[in-house]
């Protein structure tokens, strides 16, 4: 057949949706070899997704090889989560690609740690790129205290890491015993080091960090 017809008498005119110079196509069927953007099937009549990138599609699926700002999916057709930052996420999963200020996780869904600076954390992890002043490690929960050891008037101070109220252990990563007692000022309830309570037990419960039943004495009439 001429360039652009197929069948048997070589009448029938290929699809001008058929992306080869020439428009030229398969001459028993008159499937395209290629579709123009926007169009995909084997005569390239079907519009591809409205929120494929470019217009493009597969030429047999019609699904998206990438998609629009917002959307993911094969067809493009889902949004991402509100919290991607710039609307931008992966085009299987949905997971944002990168997250708004002060959430991380796969949907940046889950918020950064209270003394990250700037509310700034990585995506996966959730751990702070770095602290608010005071604070250290990972998470910024390692609280810095500064104890001036000579003369104020010199810089001569020994620096300790201590956690924050409620924690305890290497990198904070423990919390202190949900049975020590607080003294509602504010004060740490648990020792940094070795999670001890330090001002003793809720009733009921004793032993250096509280986990242990308190034995009471019963009197019967």
């Amino acid at each position: 057949c001429d360039p652009g017809f197929y069948g048997a008498d070589c009448k029938s005119k290929c699809s001008r949706n058929c992306s080869s110079a020439g428009h030229i196509c398969d001459v028993i069927n008159g499937s395209c070899f290629g579709c123009n953007p926007g169009v995909y099937g084997d005569k390239c009549i079907t519009p591809c997704p409205p929120n494929c990138k470019d217009s493009v599609c597969s030429i047999k699926t019609g699904n998206c090889f990438s998609c629009k700002s917002g959307f993911y999916g094969s067809e493009c057709f889902i949004p991402c989560s509100n919290s991607c930052k710039e609307a931008a996420c992966e085009i299987n999963s949905g997971n944002c690609t990168k997250c708004n200020s002060g959430f991380y996780g796969a949907n940046c869904m889950i918020s950064c740690p209270t003394n990250c600076k700037n509310s700034d954390c990585d995506i996966n992890s959730g751990n702070c790129t770095s602290c608010q002043a005071g604070f250290q490690g990972d998470r910024c929960v390692e609280v810095i205290l500064i104890i001036i050891t000579g003369d104020i008037n010199f810089i001569d101070c020994l620096i300790i890491l201590a956690c924050s109220n409620y924690t305890h252990g290497e990198s904070c990563k423990f919390i202190c015993s949900q049975n020590c007692k607080s003294n509602f000022t504010g004060s740490r309830v648990c020792d940094s080091a070795n999670g001890h309570c330090l001002n003793g037990c809720r009733s009921g419960y004793d032993g250096l960090d509280c986990l242990k039943c308190k034995l009471m004495n019963y009197y019967f009439l």
